[in-house]
């Protein structure tokens, strides 16, 4: 049911790329930046969770890099192995960000827990700290804002994950300023517990992430709104009787369709395929 033409899906798959791997690029480039001041800034302030937030950001940091290479993996056209293109890949570079979060998330969740059982490896970060968090929520917000409008313009389930791990990074930081804040007003607690909140909410982001993913990868039928659209606008074509058996499913930023139609039976088989296409 694709009316473009190979050379013209092919143009639009690739300016498609183009487009993601500039703003990946960009977020690649703030990620590092961020994760390198919160990283350091932890350390030298004394934040567990300014640290958890570093490494949040340097996971991002990671995953931009994977976006680029599965987008441009997935920007190549059908061959003979893939008949219906590479858009999968993309669909498996999102559950695999997906489970990297999730094995982060648990991962810091766990030291948190035990400095919250041995009160005396409690960290007391400053002023300084809740700096870095705070210019962190400002520029994680924007890049979120920026990616979440292109991925919904391109229909990228891919990049809207990445969009997702700008927000939840922007979230993070909110936690960890409220986490110091708490320090310094004299609840030593405060960080480790701001720590473990942000861990649940990277957890959630990577349950969602996930779910999408996995139901693109078992084939999952498009929404039932979009499916009785297709159903619809099959009805509206000239020599269609009726159809049936019509089934849906994702690939990447595509929807496949596949339909049975019942034409007249007295024209010739020419022009039931004319109808068909």
């Amino acid at each position: 049911m694709n009316r473009e033409t190979p050379s013209a899906r092919s143009a639009s798959v690739r300016t498609d790329y183009l487009q993601i791997r500039q703003i990946t690029l960009i977020g690649s480039v703030i990620n590092a930046l961020l994760a390198l001041a919160k990283i350091v800034g932890g350390v030298l302030t004394g934040s567990q969770a300014l640290v958890a937030d570093g490494i949040h950001s340097l996971s991002d940091l990671a995953t931009d890099i994977l976006v680029i290479v599965a987008a441009r993996q997935g920007s190549q056209a059908a061959d003979r192995q893939h008949p219906y293109g590479h858009g999968r890949i993309q669909t498996a570079a999102s559950m695999l960000l997906a489970l990297s979060l999730a094995f982060i998330a648990a991962g810091l969740a766990w030291d948190a827990v035990e400095r919250l059982r041995h009160p005396g490896t409690l960290l007391h970060p400053g002023l300084s700290a809740m700096a870095i968090a705070a210019l962190s929520i400002l520029l994680k917000e924007a890049l979120y804002q920026y990616t979440i409008r292109v991925a919904q313009r391109l229909e990228s389930g891919l990049l809207r994950a990445n969009a997702w791990h700008h927000r939840s990074d922007a979230l993070s930081s909110l936690i960890v300023v409220a986490g110091i804040a708490g320090v310094m007003v004299g609840f030593d607690r405060a960080d480790a517990i701001a720590t473990i909140v942000v861990t649940v909410m990277i957890a959630q982001v990577a349950y969602s992430i996930g779910r999408e993913a996995l139901a693109e990868l078992i084939d999952t039928a498009a929404d039932p709104g979009l499916v009785d659209q297709i159903h619809r606008y099959i009805q509206t074509v000239p020599g269609v009787l009726d159809t049936h058996e019509l089934r849906t499913r994702r690939m990447g930023s595509d929807v496949l369709a596949d339909v049975h139609l019942r034409v007249d039976p007295h024209i010739s088989v020419s022009e039931g395929h004319r109808i068909g296409d």
